[in-house]
């Protein structure tokens, strides 16, 4: 799935998309680590999960690992440990 590139984000919708993206971006890049710092991982995760809950209910536009995580009708920690985070590599 595509994501939005920062250069064509017109409105508020699209920049919560993106900047949700982009945090589970580096959610998964810490998860990935062989020793991820644990209490970062967490707090990157808690505020996915808000961003994914905030463009759900602000009917923005998902893409990329955003749409992604709203199909697996899980939270973003599942996500983040199933195959579906790993299609991103």
């Amino acid at each position: 799935m595509p994501y939005i590139a920062p250069e064509f984000i017109r409105n508020t919708s699209d920049a919560l998309a993106y900047i949700t993206e982009c945090t589970l971006a580096t959610a998964q890049d810490l998860r990935r680590r062989s020793r991820p710092p644990k209490g970062e991982l967490d707090r990157q995760t808690q505020i996915a999960q808000w961003g994914v809950h905030w463009v759900v209910n602000m009917d923005a536009k998902p893409t990329g690992r955003v749409a992604s995580v709203i199909e697996s009708g899980g939270t973003v920690a599942e996500w983040i440990e199933s195959e579906a985070g790993e299609q991103w590599l």
